[in-house]
């Protein structure tokens, strides 16, 4: 069983509670969003098994009782196999998601979190990834500035 702490829509603690109930009910808790990036530019995204689609570095939910950069650590690690120092995970912002979905078996999966986005530097080569790919299919590092400037001639 996994629990996560939950929130009122304010952030204020409220209880420790079952993963699944969390969704069940759509109980507010902390997600973490991981960015690695390096000095030339370049951002990291992993490329899901499932969807084929680009992702954050390393994302998840914050456990009861662990820290939001602990979470961050952990989350890196399990997902592309690196361990980092944590510590010094950089803040970029808490965004608010909200995302109700209909489940194959008629249950609407309730999502309320507080997306946790944190940022580190990451000065290896892309070899020192170790990886399921059962959940991933690779990890590629696009350059952050240039794909702003092609999006902003479609924008």
């Amino acid at each position: 069983m996994e629990y996560l702490d939950t929130y009122d829509e304010q952030g204020n603690f409220v209880k420790k509670e079952d993963r699944k109930i969390v969704h069940q009910l759509g109980l507010w808790h902390n997600t973490v969003h991981c960015w690695l990036y390096d000095k030339e530019g370049n951002v990291y995204f992993q490329i899901r098994s499932d969807k084929k689609k680009l992702y954050t570095t390393a994302s998840g939910h914050v456990q009861a009782g662990e820290t939001i950069k602990e979470a961050f650590g952990r989350e890196i690690e399990e997902e592309i196999g690196y361990k980092v120092d944590y510590e010094k995970a950089n803040f970029i912002a808490i965004v608010k998601f909200i995302m109700d979905r209909l489940e194959n078996d008629g249950t609407i999966f309730k999502d309320r979190a507080f997306s946790n986005v944190y940022a580190l530097e990451y000065n290896d080569s892309m070899d020192k990834f170790d990886f399921d790919e059962k959940e991933l299919s690779g990890i590629v590092k696009i350059d952050a500035k240039k794909t702003l400037e092609i999006l902003k001639f479609y924008m």
